[in-house]
C-alpha cells in the first residue's frame, strides 16, 4: 500500500459511524452466552446451518447457553418462536463441534459465515473456524467474557458512535445503544387472549378501536420516556406491507364486530408489566 493509500485508509478508519441495525445482547446477556464457539450462532449464520440440513433440535442442543437468552428475547418482543426442544442439554464441547462441523463446511463460504471468519480473526486472533481451532476459539471467547468487551469492540475498534438496537426494550445501555421499539402486536391482535396481553401492558381495557389506539399510545409514551428513538415495523415476516387506506369509522366497525373486542372478564386489564 502506498503512503497516500495508507493515509486515506487511516482517515477513513478514524471516522465514527452509526450502526443502524443491531440485535446485540446486553453485556449481562453476553456474559451468560459467550462461553465457547457456539456463541457465534445466535442469528443469521444459524439459518445457514439449518438450510444446509442441520436438524433444528440438534442445533438447539449445540447452542444451549445462547438458547436461554434467545428465548427471553423472543418473549420480550412478543414473538414466540418455535425453538425446538433440544434432545440433550449436556453435550461436551467436542460433541457440539462434531455436530456442527459437517454443516459448517457447507456454509463457510456464505456471506454470514465470512463475517464470522473475519470476526474471529480480528477479535480473537484465530485464523479459521475448523476442527483444529474450535478449542482455541472457545477459550478466546470465554476469556473475552468480561466487563469492557463492548467498549473495546464497538467503541475502540469499530469506531461505532452509537448502534440502533432492536431487541424489544427501550431500557438499554445508552452509551452504546439507541433503542427502537416495536408495536406490531397492536396491529396483529386477533384473539381476546392477545388483547388481554395488550391490556396488561398498557393498563387500558380494550373493547373498541379507540381503546386499542389509546392502549398503544400509553405503551408508546412509556417507551419514549425510557429513551426510545424510533419504531421498527417487522410485519413483513407475517404479512405483506400493503396497508389499505381505510376510514377510521369503517375500521372501528369491523373491530367492534369481532369476538376479540367483546367485553373481557372483570380484572383482565392490569398495570403494565416490564
Amino acid at each position: 500500500m502506498s503512503e497516500l493509500s495508507s493515509r486515506i485508509a487511516a482517515a477513513i478508519n478514524a471516522i465514527p459511524i452509526v450502526d443502524t441495525h443491531e440485535h446485540l445482547f446486553s453485556e449481562e446477556e453476553r456474559s451468560r452466552a459467550a462461553v465457547d464457539f457456539s456463541y457465534l450462532f445466535p442469528h443469521y449464520a444459524s439459518s445457514d446451518l439449518l438450510s444446509a440440513g442441520m436438524p433444528a433440535s440438534l442445533f438447539e442442543a449445540v447452542r444451549i447457553r445462547t438458547r436461554a437468552v434467545l428465548l427471553e428475547r423472543s418473549a420480550r418482543m412478543r414473538r414466540p418462536r418455535p425453538f425446538p426442544t433440544p434432545p440433550r442439554t449436556d453435550m461436551s464441547l467436542e460433541e457440539r463441534w462434531d455436530a456442527v462441523e459437517p454443516y459448517w463446511e457447507y456454509v463457510r463460504h456464505t456471506g454470514y459465515a465470512k463475517c464470522l471468519l473475519t470476526a474471529v480473526r480480528d477479535l480473537f486472533g484465530v485464523p479459521d473456524i475448523n476442527r483444529d481451532t474450535y478449542r482455541q476459539l472457545s477459550e478466546s471467547i470465554a476469556a473475552s467474557n468480561r466487563p469492557g468487551w463492548y467498549q473495546r469492540v464497538l467503541k475502540d475498534k469499530a469506531r461505532i458512535a452509537i448502534s440502533i438496537q432492536d431487541d424489544g426494550r427501550a431500557k438499554v445501555d445508552k452509551y452504546f445503544f439507541a433503542p427502537v421499539v416495536r408495536l406490531d402486536h397492536f396491529a396483529t391482535a386477533r384473539t381476546r387472549e392477545e388483547l388481554s396481553v395488550l391490556e396488561a401492558d398498557s393498563g387500558v381495557a380494550i373493547h373498541s378501536l379507540d381503546d386499542l389506539l389509546r392502549a398503544m399510545q400509553v405503551v408508546l409514551q412509556d417507551y419514549l420516556a425510557d429513551g426510545a428513538v424510533g419504531i421498527k415495523i417487522g410485519l413483513a415476516y407475517q404479512r405483506n406491507l400493503r396497508f389499505e387506506k381505510v376510514a377510521k369509522g369503517d375500521a372501528g366497525a369491523v373491530a367492534s364486530s369481532r369476538p376479540s373486542t367483546r367485553a373481557a372478564p372483570a380484572g383482565a386489564a392490569g398495570p403494565r408489566s416490564q
